[in-house]
Protein backbone atom coordinates (compact mmCIF):
# COMPACT_ATOMS: atom_id res chain seq x y z
CA UNK A 1 0.00 0.00 0.00
CA UNK A 2 2.94 2.37 -0.35
CA UNK A 3 1.90 3.64 -3.72
CA UNK A 4 -1.29 4.71 -2.66
CA UNK A 5 0.08 6.10 0.83
CA UNK A 6 2.58 8.50 -1.10
CA UNK A 7 0.05 9.30 -3.53
CA UNK A 8 -2.05 10.59 -0.80
CA UNK A 9 0.29 12.21 1.43
CA UNK A 10 3.96 11.99 -0.65
CA UNK A 11 3.71 15.22 -3.05
CA UNK A 12 3.75 19.09 -2.91
CA UNK A 13 0.23 20.57 -1.47
CA UNK A 14 -2.24 17.62 0.16
CA UNK A 15 -4.43 15.52 -1.45
CA UNK A 16 -7.85 16.76 -0.62
CA UNK A 17 -9.87 13.79 -1.93
CA UNK A 18 -9.83 9.84 -2.32
CA UNK A 19 -11.44 7.13 -4.86
CA UNK A 20 -12.34 3.88 -2.08
CA UNK A 21 -12.13 1.01 -5.14
CA UNK A 22 -14.65 -0.71 -6.92
CA UNK A 23 -13.53 -3.89 -5.41
CA UNK A 24 -13.50 -6.42 -2.49
CA UNK A 25 -10.89 -6.13 0.67
CA UNK A 26 -11.53 -9.96 1.82
CA UNK A 27 -14.97 -10.38 2.41
CA UNK A 28 -15.98 -6.40 2.86
CA UNK A 29 -16.56 -3.73 -0.20
CA UNK A 30 -13.75 -1.46 0.05
CA UNK A 31 -16.21 1.51 -0.06
CA UNK A 32 -17.31 0.34 3.48
CA UNK A 33 -14.20 -1.49 4.64
CA UNK A 34 -13.42 0.08 8.02
CA UNK A 35 -9.91 -0.33 8.82
CA UNK A 36 -8.98 0.32 5.28
CA UNK A 37 -10.50 4.16 5.57
CA UNK A 38 -10.65 5.20 9.05
CA UNK A 39 -7.95 3.32 10.65
CA UNK A 40 -5.62 3.53 7.78
CA UNK A 41 -6.49 6.34 5.12
CA UNK A 42 -7.41 8.44 7.96
CA UNK A 43 -5.50 7.36 11.17
CA UNK A 44 -2.14 6.62 9.89
CA UNK A 45 -1.78 8.82 6.88
CA UNK A 46 -3.34 11.57 8.32
CA UNK A 47 -5.85 12.38 5.63
CA UNK A 48 -7.98 15.23 6.31
CA UNK A 49 -10.72 15.60 3.55
CA UNK A 50 -13.53 13.41 1.96
CA UNK A 51 -13.41 9.78 0.70
CA UNK A 52 -15.97 8.96 -2.54
CA UNK A 53 -17.07 5.72 -3.83
CA UNK A 54 -16.44 4.44 -7.33
CA UNK A 55 -19.81 4.00 -9.57
CA UNK A 56 -22.32 2.62 -7.10
CA UNK A 57 -24.09 1.05 -10.18
CA UNK A 58 -26.63 -0.38 -7.64
CA UNK A 59 -24.86 -3.96 -7.79
CA UNK A 60 -25.97 -4.41 -4.07
CA UNK A 61 -23.04 -4.39 -2.36
CA UNK A 62 -21.94 -1.07 -2.39
CA UNK A 63 -24.36 0.12 0.33
CA UNK A 64 -24.51 3.71 1.39
CA UNK A 65 -25.13 3.22 5.01
CA UNK A 66 -22.70 0.76 5.05
CA UNK A 67 -20.47 3.20 3.14
CA UNK A 68 -20.81 6.44 5.38
CA UNK A 69 -20.72 4.84 8.95
CA UNK A 70 -17.04 2.93 7.36
CA UNK A 71 -15.48 6.24 6.72
CA UNK A 72 -16.84 7.10 2.53
CA UNK A 73 -18.78 10.37 2.63
CA UNK A 74 -19.48 10.52 -0.74
CA UNK A 75 -21.72 8.27 -3.41
CA UNK A 76 -20.89 8.26 -6.89
CA UNK A 77 -23.57 7.09 -8.44
CA UNK A 78 -27.50 7.46 -8.26
CA UNK A 79 -30.27 7.47 -5.87
CA UNK A 80 -32.61 5.47 -7.40
CA UNK A 81 -31.56 1.98 -5.68
CA UNK A 82 -32.72 0.63 -2.34
CA UNK A 83 -29.12 0.40 -1.32
CA UNK A 84 -28.25 3.88 -2.19
CA UNK A 85 -31.25 5.25 -0.07
CA UNK A 86 -30.77 6.48 3.49
CA UNK A 87 -33.24 5.53 6.17
CA UNK A 88 -31.85 4.98 9.30
CA UNK A 89 -32.41 7.59 11.50
CA UNK A 90 -30.63 6.57 14.26
CA UNK A 91 -28.29 8.78 16.31
CA UNK A 92 -25.25 6.93 15.07
CA UNK A 93 -26.68 7.13 12.04
CA UNK A 94 -27.47 10.85 12.13
CA UNK A 95 -23.72 11.01 13.39
CA UNK A 96 -21.83 9.51 10.35
CA UNK A 97 -23.56 11.80 7.93
CA UNK A 98 -22.71 15.00 9.97
CA UNK A 99 -18.98 13.42 9.42
CA UNK A 100 -19.69 12.67 5.79
CA UNK A 101 -20.55 16.45 5.38
CA UNK A 102 -18.47 17.82 7.78
CA UNK A 103 -15.48 16.01 5.44
CA UNK A 104 -17.20 17.28 2.10
CA UNK A 105 -17.22 20.70 3.49
CA UNK A 106 -14.00 20.64 4.84
CA UNK A 107 -12.48 19.70 1.47
CA UNK A 108 -14.56 22.08 -1.02
CA UNK A 109 -13.81 24.82 1.58
CA UNK A 110 -9.83 24.23 0.99
CA UNK A 111 -10.03 23.00 -2.65
CA UNK A 112 -9.08 26.52 -4.21
CA UNK A 113 -12.76 27.14 -4.99
CA UNK A 114 -12.64 29.80 -2.17
CA UNK A 115 -9.75 32.69 -2.36
CA UNK A 116 -9.16 34.55 0.55
CA UNK A 117 -12.52 33.06 2.03
CA UNK A 118 -14.57 34.30 -0.99
CA UNK A 119 -15.69 31.89 -3.24
CA UNK A 120 -14.57 32.12 -6.77
CA UNK A 121 -15.96 34.50 -9.12
CA UNK A 122 -16.16 35.16 -13.21
CA UNK A 123 -15.57 32.31 -15.29
CA UNK A 124 -13.03 29.80 -15.09
CA UNK A 125 -9.66 30.39 -17.89
CA UNK A 126 -10.91 27.36 -19.49
CA UNK A 127 -14.47 28.06 -20.11
CA UNK A 128 -13.30 31.75 -21.13
CA UNK A 129 -11.29 29.42 -23.74
CA UNK A 130 -14.23 27.47 -24.77
CA UNK A 131 -16.42 30.61 -25.00
CA UNK A 132 -13.95 32.54 -27.25
CA UNK A 133 -13.81 29.96 -29.20
CA UNK A 134 -17.59 29.45 -29.69
CA UNK A 135 -17.94 33.03 -30.22
CA UNK A 136 -15.17 32.91 -33.28
CA UNK A 137 -16.69 30.01 -35.19
CA UNK A 138 -20.03 31.65 -34.75
CA UNK A 139 -18.68 34.71 -36.51
CA UNK A 140 -16.94 32.77 -39.22
CA UNK A 141 -19.90 30.65 -39.75
CA UNK A 142 -22.45 33.84 -40.08
CA UNK A 143 -19.39 35.42 -42.75
CA UNK A 144 -19.65 32.36 -44.31
CA UNK A 145 -23.06 32.15 -44.53
CA UNK A 146 -23.91 35.58 -45.72
CA UNK A 147 -21.23 35.22 -48.65
CA UNK A 148 -23.19 31.89 -49.53
CA UNK A 149 -26.94 33.77 -49.55
CA UNK A 150 -25.35 36.76 -51.59
CA UNK A 151 -23.39 34.61 -54.27
CA UNK A 152 -27.01 32.27 -54.66
CA UNK A 153 -28.98 35.66 -54.94
CA UNK A 154 -26.45 37.03 -56.96
CA UNK A 155 -26.58 33.54 -59.64
CA UNK A 156 -30.60 33.79 -59.27
CA UNK A 157 -30.74 37.58 -60.45
CA UNK A 158 -28.51 36.74 -63.45
CA UNK A 159 -30.81 33.42 -64.21
CA UNK A 160 -33.84 35.73 -64.54
CA UNK A 161 -32.51 38.89 -66.12
CA UNK A 162 -31.08 35.99 -68.90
Amino acid sequence: MKAFELATKGFEGKAMAVMSSFNWIGTVPSCANNELLNNVLRGEWGFVGMVETDYDGSYGYMITDHCIRNGNDLMLGFNSAESNKLTDESATAVLAMRQACKNILYTVANSGYYADGNPASGMTNMTKLFVMIDVILAVVLIVVDTIVIVRWRKKKKQAVNE
